[in-house]
């Protein structure tokens, strides 16, 4: 791969080039042996996110807001949410993504968070983004937290694994070259809320971002991409279709905004204040993640997995508030039929069930995020 710019030949590519150094690894082998290994590799990594967040779940839950690692999931409540996520954990496998990997390391920099070690977190959020953008989300949502010490370690890991190792394997000169094209071809882009970024955006029906949203239904290209055939002819009689894309590009913005600033407003500014309501918190920077970015494929969205756990958890939990478990059965049932009907092809997928369900579910946790702050909140007046 030495000389061979992938940014600048390949526009389906936007993943950083650490990611590439993990592939090399696996293409000693032959390519099946090397699929073989990486798919192993991949389900030991879920195997380990599931360990994690059941830990997770625990914090806060024990004597005095104390963490209890030993509180394990309710029986089915490992499996259910694997089973919902199923199709999209299949869809990484068979397209060899690194978003299960990205995860791995994410969900395990917020439980070195929680363990207090901003080291720990700092490399492995790095690590995350070293592997996938989006994860620096992160990275902003530790600082609000006033873990402060997590910056440094963060930005050194950045370094190190966007530099530091590409370097060695592919030498300074070339490093630079890659690092100067990801900078101009991705990130930028990105931050000047192109809608466009490379092959790996647009408002197909593979796109269930925000923008891909707003893309699909409120410019004419849904009903020119999808309006001729089948089920695909409910565009022309379902889709506003007036809106300009630079008028689209506006209001994504401000909706983006908008769920920043509602996130703010409902996360508390301490990991030590209300500690039981972290994994909302957790879960609602995910679903952030997959709404902030311009593009959102199926394969993305293996992230909703912690807030499968998080929702299915607090529904069979015996003290959860029960108008806070309604509004959640209602959310969760909205995600998984809009998800399910968005399932069978291209033309489904473009009415945008995924985004839909998983907008809807975000909706769901912000407002029992809001109802147990309130609870908790009566519980320190009577105290």
């Amino acid at each position: 791969m030495k000389g061979y710019d992938i940014y600048a030949v390949n526009s389906d590519f936007s993943q950083p080039l650490f990611f590439w150094c993990i592939a090399t690894v696996f293409s000693v082998f032959t390519y099946k042996t090397g699929l073989f290994l990486w798919n192993i590799m991949q389900m030991l990594l879920v195997t380990c996110i599931v360990i994690l967040i059941s830990r997770i779940l625990g914090y806060g839950e024990g004597k005095d807001g104390g963490w209890d690692e030993e509180k394990h999931l309710k029986e089915g409540s490992y499996v259910i949410p694997l089973v919902l996520a199923a199709v999209i954990i299949c869809d990484n496998l068979w397209l060899g993504q690194a978003n299960i990997l990205a995860f791995f390391f994410t969900v395990s920099a917020v439980y070195a968070h929680l363990k207090g070690k901003s080291w720990a977190a700092g490399i492995l959020l790095a690590l995350a983004v070293a592997v996938k953008l989006t994860p620096l989300l992160f990275l902003v949502y530790f600082i609000y937290k006033k873990d402060y010490a997590v910056l440094p370690w963060t930005l050194g890991g950045i370094v190190l694994f966007m530099f530091g190792f590409p370097s060695m394997l592919y030498g300074v000169p070339y490093t630079l070259m890659y690092l100067q094209d990801y900078l101009n071809l991705v990130i930028m882009p990105f931050f000047n809320n192109s809608v466009r970024i490379r092959g790996t955006t647009g408002f197909y029906h593979s796109n269930q971002s925000i923008d891909g949203f707003l893309g699909r239904h409120f410019t004419d290209f849904g009903i020119k991409e999808y309006g001729a055939n089948g089920i695909g002819k409910l565009h022309n009689y379902l889709d506003p279709a007036n809106l300009t894309l630079q008028q689209i590009k506006k209001i994504g913005l401000l909706v983006k905004a908008a769920l920043v600033l509602m996130a703010a407003f409902a996360f508390t500014g301490s990991k030590k204040r209300a500690p039981q309501l972290l994994k909302f918190e957790f879960a609602l920077v995910f679903l952030l993640i997959l709404f902030i970015s311009p593009a959102s494929w199926l394969n993305h969205f293996v992230t909703v997995l912690f807030a499968y756990y998080v929702s299915l958890n607090y529904i069979r939990e015996n003290n959860s508030s029960s108008t806070g478990k309604r509004i959640l059965k209602a959310g969760l049932a909205a995600c998984i039929l809009l998800t399910a009907i968005s399932s069978p092809g291209k033309y489904f997928q473009s009415f945008s069930g995924m985004f839909l369900g998983h907008f809807i579910l975000m909706l769901a946790l912000f407002l029992v995020l809001f109802i147990e702050k309130a609870r908790i909140r009566k519980t320190w007046q009577a105290a």
